[in-house]
């Protein structure tokens, strides 16, 4: 009962080769947390901007309602 599957260990120049695989995992690892990171940034600028545009349209839908009440009048 000898006979059996010899399992040969991969040899340097297979381990080598493999190293491109963990580089690669790195990288888009980082572009993952970058592009998270980016995502959150245009979120919390557009809401700013969003939110300026608000203060000033307040402002003129006030300032156009007094003014077509006051047109109105006789």
């Amino acid at each position: 009962m000898s006979g059996g599957v010899a399992f040969n260990e991969p040899s340097l120049g297979t381990r080598a080769s493999q190293w491109w695989l963990v580089a690669a995992g790195v990288v888009l690892l980082v572009l993952e947390a970058t592009g998270l990171y980016m995502t959150v940034t245009l979120t919390v600028v557009s809401t700013f901007g969003y939110s300026v545009l608000l203060l000033i349209a307040g402002p003129a839908e006030i300032i156009e309602a007094v003014a077509q009440s006051r047109g109105s009048e006789p």
